[in-house]
């Protein structure tokens, strides 16, 4: 049930990563989504250590706390998400690719 339930959870990476590609040059693609494969990585190793952390100092007086500063995370990045999405929406059009760079690579035999 846990991976039928957690099946859309990359579908905001996907739209992020989309997005991003649209803000920046061509040239910086690369830069940033190395950046964000690197920040992936580490992310849920820190947050865990933090998170753990926070759990045994509040533990004594507001067990909930945890819960409720990933909520505020959450809700923060889903505010600078749509910040950006309404600042950016009618200056990023999207772009066809050109004919040549359409055409499947040739496989080889």
């Amino acid at each position: 049930m846990h991976c039928v339930a957690g099946i859309p959870t990359f579908l905001g990476q996907v739209g992020v990563r989309t997005h991003l590609s649209k803000l920046v040059g061509q040239d910086e693609v690369g830069k940033v989504f190395s950046f964000l494969a690197s920040f992936d990585a580490v992310v849920p190793v820190l947050g865990e250590i933090l998170i753990t952390s926070l759990f045994n100092w509040s533990i004594g007086f507001f067990p909930g706390l945890p819960y409720l500063v990933a909520a505020g995370i959450t809700f923060i990045s889903a505010g600078l998400i749509a910040y950006v999405t309404k600042i950016h929406q009618e200056g990023v059009m999207y772009e066809d690719m050109p004919k040549e760079d359409a055409v499947p690579a040739p496989i080889n035999d």
